[in-house]
């Protein structure tokens, strides 16, 4: 929890996307169609989607309906709807359609995510969430991009582990006051610049220094015989980091997760 004192902050560090709750609501999108089966889609999964408030925005009197249908009828799976067969909801339609090519499939992001777009776009508020569903737009695009290059791609897992690969390499960047304020920044970041009071958080073994946590085919008998780094290498080089916190601050704060203060 930051300081009520705080009236300026400027955040250095960007959010990947794949921990945004937009996110987690895409792929729960994509999971319930990956996970139908022939009587329709499974509750748990139709309830997960309609539980954001992400299909709220998109229409929260459709959602509510049908979600007490769900426990009226005490439904375990929840029956495709036919192209023919009409409803007065498009959102509550493209969910409860059946998806059956991997072109359908990204077709059915894409509209929920343009759907999306248009709500967000009239809410002034909504500003993080929208830069979030830009991202989510350009991984939808790039996975598309790619099934019409390679034909062969016919399973709809491989769209739902590809999504799962491409959002963590897009990143949402901060915007803040550099010149004033509260700083939060990454420990390497910091030792670029000189600042009298620093907190510095999870100092503790297992993080700080993080420990044998880079995996590797080579054992570690064999790095040290040919002089190749190991993880006491770069134990070595966050502990020089570490000391010249000491050597340039006035005033540190280190807290570990045991919530002790050093």
């Amino acid at each position: 929890m930051l300081y009520e004192s705080a009236k300026h902050l400027n955040i250095t560090m960007g959010l990947t996307l794949d921990k945004t709750p937009l996110a987690s609501f895409f792929n729960q999108l994509i999971k319930l169609k990956v996970e139908a089966t022939d009587q329709g889609f499974y509750y748990k999964n139709v309830i997960a989607v309609l539980e954001s408030h992400f299909s709220s925005l998109l229409d929260q009197t459709a959602v509510k309906e049908l979600m007490n249908t769900i426990h009226k009828e005490n439904l375990v799976y929840i029956p495709f709807l036919e192209d023919n067969q009409d409803t007065d909801n498009l959102y509550i339609y493209q969910l409860r359609s059946e998806v059956i090519t991997t072109t359908n499939l990204i077709n059915y992001l894409s509209n929920i995510s343009d759907a999306l777009q248009s709500k967000l776009i009239e809410n002034e508020n909504k500003r993080l969430e929208l830069e979030q569903l830009l991202g989510i737009h350009s991984v939808i695009e790039q996975i598309r991009s790619i099934i019409d290059v390679q034909s062969g791609i016919t399973d709809l897992r491989t769209i739902q582990y590809l999504f799962k690969q491409f959002l963590p390499q897009k990143k949402l960047d901060f915007i803040g006051e550099p010149v004033k304020g509260l700083q939060v920044m990454g420990l390497l970041e910091t030792r670029a610049l000189d600042y009298e009071n620093i907190i510095m958080l999870s100092v503790n073994e297992g993080i700080l220094p993080a420990g044998k946590s880079t995996a590797s085919y080579i054992p570690y008998d064999m790095k040290i015989k040919f002089g190749l780094p190991t993880y006491t290498d770069k134990d070595s080089v966050y502990a020089y980091h570490f000391i010249g916190y000491y050597n340039d601050a006035i005033t540190l704060i280190s807290y570990t997760t045991q919530k002790q203060i050093v």
